[in-house]
């Protein structure tokens, strides 16, 4: 997720290698959400709502599936993932999954 968060960040400039992302987690009794969150411009609307779709891309040389297979991986997982614009700047990327399925994640990772 991180790295297509990352990847997908460059709608109106370019991504400078200093940019500074913000990866974040909050644990309730029945989920744990993972949030990542950039300085960049954002996402532009018309982008936003559609985001997740397929092939949809803002580069010339996008194909428009990194953000979807995310999506199917953490449906897979029974989570979500939700893209929106900061208030401050920036977009986020939140993933949230139950804890049993964030437990089983975690645990095929290591």
């Amino acid at each position: 997720m991180i790295s297509a968060h990352v990847q997908s960040r460059s709608f109106s400039r370019p991504i400078a290698s200093d940019d500074p992302v913000t990866i974040s987690s909050h644990v309730r009794a029945a989920d744990v959400d993972v949030s990542v969150r950039d300085l960049g411009p954002g996402v532009p609307a018309h982008i936003l709502e559609k985001l997740f779709t397929p092939f949809v891309t803002t580069k010339a040389d996008g194909l428009g599936i990194g953000l979807a297979i995310v999506r199917s991986i953490v449906d897979a997982h029974g989570g979500t993932i939700v893209a929106r614009n900061h208030p401050d700047g920036g977009a986020t990327f939140t993933v949230t999954l139950h804890r049993s399925a964030a437990a089983a994640v975690a645990e095929a990772l290591h």
